[in-house]
């Protein structure tokens, strides 16, 4: 699973268990584990698991400007995000087929305005499509991923992916600190989301947050209460 493409030499993508915590030496294995498992039952096909190539994709990034750092991170959620079916799209799935039908047969009705057939439908079309900050805060309600690195998540994207021109102004250096730590915060929202996948619990470095001298540690699923690898008992 290794890229045949050129990889940069300098990257600035933590790891999800920070190495200089007594968690990295007690669970780091069993996470990757976990997530060598997941690679090798759900890798069928192509060179790439598509969760590495996008993890591998949102690392590369982090090699360039910090635009370029922001933008890979935040496409790098959407992506995985796309990965992941939680419960209340099943649930809502009847109603917005039904609701598509019920557009779709008033539309036909409408004999003057089967100009527009193409462009209603493909709008109708898109009712179906999977929304990612949908999935993100339905993840958030689960304690699956933090709502603040949804929100800047959102952000990022907002301001990176789609710029307004309000967004293309000179940055201060108080600009550049809160878009280093909303980097952060997506960075580790993408680690959540790759745990949610893999089937992952245990401690894991909340880069987004920071305590009184390092990051904090914290438990997925959050809330979660503390686990004790076999090893260390």
């Amino acid at each position: 699973l290794v890229s045949p493409r050129r990889t940069s030499s300098r990257t600035q993508f933590d790891p999800p268990i920070s190495p200089v915590s007594m968690n990295f030496h007690q669970h780091g294995w069993r996470l990757f584990g976990k997530y060598l498992a997941y690679v090798v039952a759900n890798t069928e096909g192509t060179q790439w698991n598509p969760v590495a190539y996008h993890l591998n994709n949102a690392c590369e990034a982090t090699a360039g400007s910090l635009d370029a750092w922001a933008i890979g991170v935040s496409v790098a959620v959407e992506a995985v995000a796309s990965l992941i079916s939680v419960k209340y799209e099943k649930e809502q799935d009847g109603l917005v087929a039904l609701c598509q039908g019920r557009m779709r047969k008033w539309f036909g009705e409408q004999t003057d305005l089967q100009g527009l057939a193409r462009q209603v439908n493909g709008m109708i079309d898109r009712m179906s499509d999977k929304r990612t900050p949908d999935t993100l805060y339905a993840l958030a309600k689960t304690g699956h991923v933090e709502k603040s690195h949804v929100d800047a998540w959102k952000y990022l994207r907002n301001r990176h992916v789609h710029p307004t021109l309000k967004d293309l102004q000179i940055p201060d250096q108080a600009d550049f600190q809160k878009l280093i730590d909303h980097i952060h915060r997506v960075q580790v929202l993408l680690r959540q989301l790759t745990f949610y996948l893999i089937g992952y619990e245990g401690p894991f470095t909340d880069y987004g947050v920071h305590g009184e001298q390092t990051f904090l540690s914290k438990q997925y699923p959050l809330g979660a209460k503390p686990s004790i690898p076999s090893d260390a008992v």
